[in-house]
């Protein structure tokens, strides 16, 4: 059984591997598209710290996206491949720290909380289970980087051409986020803890 299994990581662990890289990105991506539909369409404007926190995803994404852009370059190796899952982690540290900061402030038993509730959790809780699944995630790829790393460069139609729309909806996510946070702020120095109003329309 163990054999069996480890003969099927070496054929085809490079395409699993590469999959799972591209497909974080897709899921924070995901994730992000989801706190900017609360943003946009509920009106549930995101605090500073809901901001750090965005940041902090935008940060993890670009840990896969080191490693995609070594490969299509012919440049990866171990090393890089590392340095790419370190980004991830380090990046996940800052975002539960954030997001734990956030449920702290809320934790008491008759506060509210802040902002939308999804499955019964707030998003800033569910970031932190995020940033937590990172870790594991690259953790994992990290271990069994002798398996997935072989063959990793070899070109595959379909998969190139998926990595390439999932990085292109990254530039375009990072700059609505961008834009957002421009049109919240306007012209002040700082966010306000509850922000309500869009200040560079106002």
């Amino acid at each position: 059984m163990l054999g069996s299994t480890q003969k099927l990581l070496k054929k085809y662990g490079s395409l699993l591997g590469l999959l799972a890289t591209t497909g974080m990105i897709g899921a924070f991506l995901l994730v992000l598209w989801g706190s900017l539909s609360a943003q946009f369409l509920l009106h549930e404007l995101p605090c500073p710290l809901c901001v750090l926190q965005r940041y902090s995803m935008l940060l993890v994404c670009l840990g896969p996206i080191y490693i995609l852009i070594c490969r299509e370059k012919g440049e990866l190796d171990l090393q890089k491949y590392m340095i790419g899952h370190g980004i991830s982690i380090l990046s996940s540290l800052a975002g539960m720290l954030f997001s734990a900061r956030q449920i702290l402030l809320h934790i008491p038993a008759n506060d509210p909380g802040y902002g939308g509730v999804f499955l019964g959790l707030h998003f800033y809780t569910w970031s932190f289970i995020t940033f937590i699944i990172v870790i594991f995630y690259s953790a994992v790829m990290m271990i069994f980087s002798d398996l997935l790393l072989p063959n990793y460069t070899k070109s595959n139609k379909l998969v190139d051409f998926g990595i390439k729309i999932v990085l292109y909806v990254f530039l375009f996510t990072t700059a609505v986020i961008f834009l957002a946070i421009v049109a919240e702020l306007g012209f002040n120095f700082k966010l306000p803890d509850d922000p309500i109003y869009y200040e560079l329309f106002r």
